[in-house]
């Protein structure tokens, strides 16, 4: 299934389209590349004032953060942050994968199956670009092989 961007006139796949409470088809009129251009724009007009402006907001409102990813972790993957802390716990706070804490200090990152949308487990940040690109992968083997068949006769 196909729908039309209102910004850039493109017919494009209906997961292009992030979900939107308020219109018909309960999806945004926006593709997510017509917001990410919206957004870096956006924020590239971001003055220092206006930055400081919204973290002295932030600072005023100490519950921002914790509110932040309570809404992000229901609306994102459909778990509390209670459940995550759980999850957590039951993994000794470490990586589902490679049983290491997470090196770039982040929070371990909620893996979930994109087709089903079911959590699968907490990663850190390396596993779970990993297994993104193995998943890339698995999906489209050709591109990742031709180029490697490349690389290797190249040399």
């Amino acid at each position: 299934m196909f729908k039309l961007c209102k910004y850039c006139k493109k017919e494009r796949l209906l997961k292009s389209f992030s979900p939107h409470p308020n219109t018909k088809d309960k999806l945004s009129n926006k593709c997510k590349q017509c917001v990410n251009e919206y957004n870096k724009l956006r924020h590239s007009l971001r003055t220092r004032e206006d930055l400081n402006r919204i973290n002295l907001k932030r600072k005023q409102n100490r519950n921002t953060a914790l509110t932040d990813r309570r809404n992000m972790l229901k609306r994102k993957y459909g778990i509390t942050l209670d459940i995550y802390n759980e999850m957590l716990k039951n993994q000794n706070n470490v990586c589902k994968i490679c049983k290491q804490l997470c090196k770039s200090g982040k929070v371990l990152a909620v893996d979930h199956c994109h087709r089903t949308d079911q959590v699968r487990g907490l990663l850190c940040a390396n596993c779970n670009t990993n297994l993104g690109r193995i998943e890339a992968y698995l999906q489209n083997p050709s591109p990742w092989d031709d180029y490697l068949a490349e690389a290797t006769f190249s040399s």
